[in-house]
């Protein structure tokens, strides 16, 4: 098992493996400031562990991957206004990330190249593609993104174009 967790104490990014036997190691993955708050787990066919979380002192959504070795390579995936809370994240068969964004109410796709799009904007009761809270995301086994919009009390599965269908009210 893994965890990736707030320390309050500290007011970092901390990440837990479970060892053998039952004992946890713990390790710190960000320490820059007031970091690690409303954190989402993946982790990759390869077993690496990806981590999203909302940095409280630049209000952002951030991203950090686990490299070989634990080393983290951490990234700002989005700093326009006050975004990072409520994030989800899944991977897709191909290795994309896909992360649902409550902030700015979208969602990023992460290419295999590092680049980063979105799709989606805010409305209540919108048309397929807007969302109000999109609060839990994952892929299904054909790489369709699947969303929990959860104030506009609907489920949305969408391909990575961001064209979606609504299921709900």
């Amino acid at each position: 098992p893994r965890i990736s967790y707030y320390g309050e104490d500290t007011k970092d990014l901390l990440y837990a493996t479970q060892l053998a036997g039952g004992s946890w190691m713990t390790e710190t993955v960000e320490s820059q400031g007031d970091v690690g708050k409303y954190t989402a787990l993946a982790v990759d066919g390869a077993g690496a562990a990806r981590l999203t979380y909302f940095d409280e002192s630049a209000r952002d959504l951030k991203y950090a991957t686990q490299q070989p070795g634990a080393s983290w390579v951490l990234q700002t995936v989005d700093s326009l206004g006050d975004v990072g809370r409520y994030s989800s994240i899944a991977i897709d068969s191909l290795g994309r990330i896909i992360i649902s964004e409550a902030g700015n109410e979208r969602i990023q796709l992460r290419s295999q190249d590092g680049t980063w799009t979105s799709f989606g904007s805010s409305a209540r009761d919108g048309p397929p593609g807007t969302f109000r809270l999109p609060a839990g995301i994952a892929v299904d086994d054909q790489d369709r993104i699947i969303i929990a919009d959860e104030k506009n009390h609907r489920i949305q599965i969408c391909d990575d174009g961001g064209n979606c269908t609504a299921f709900g009210s």
